[in-house]
């Protein structure tokens, strides 16, 4: 059932990150939806690469075997390793998510700007999933590319949002700590 795989991935990854790793449930659906779309634009480069010298036909998009397509899967799995190396390496990625197991006794404001962010980003991220399907079998690669790398940007910017609202609660407590002593 190829026509839900992308759908059921976002879903499993979810609840992995929610039940698995113990991330909050909005930050689970952001860093997947994030994920996810990150890797689907990195697959249509591999594949808009591939079809440039010969390797993959257009019809290709629309397949879910075959020699072309194991070679843009391969191709697509050997650099997305590379780059959670280079991620891991020099400590990039979602810095304002702190580190599993979260609290979940601690009541959550999910009114906050950061929240608001990222439950937006999270949204966006799974509506542009569904989309992907449409346009996926529909063949329309540019499409599907351009609202891909928009939901990645949309994502990248709530991130760093993120990371500035981060910094900019620890100054305020910092700055209140120091006035009280």
């Amino acid at each position: 059932m190829p026509k839900l795989d992308l759908p059921l991935q976002y879903l499993l990854m979810v609840i992995f990150f929610r039940f698995g790793l113990g991330i909050k449930t909005h930050l689970a659906a952001f860093s997947a939806g994030s994920g996810l779309t990150a890797y689907i634009n990195l697959q249509l480069f591999v594949f808009l690469f591939a079809y440039f010298f010969g390797v993959a036909e257009p019809g290709a998009i629309n397949d879910t075997s075959g020699s072309s397509i194991y070679v843009i899967q391969l191709t697509s799995i050997i650099i997305a390793c590379f780059i959670s190396y280079i991620m891991g390496k020099y400590n990039f990625g979602f810095s304002f998510i702190i580190q599993p197991p979260h609290d979940f006794l601690r009541a959550e404001n999910y009114l906050s700007s950061l929240n608001k962010m990222l439950i937006l980003g999270a949204l966006i991220s799974a509506v542009t999933i569904f989309i992907t399907l449409y346009m996926l079998y529909s063949s329309n690669t540019i499409g599907l590319l351009s609202i891909s790398l928009l939901t990645f940007g949309v994502s990248y910017f709530f991130s760093e949002r993120g990371d500035y609202e981060d910094a900019r609660s620890a100054i305020t407590v910092h700055r209140n700590g120091n006035k009280k002593s």
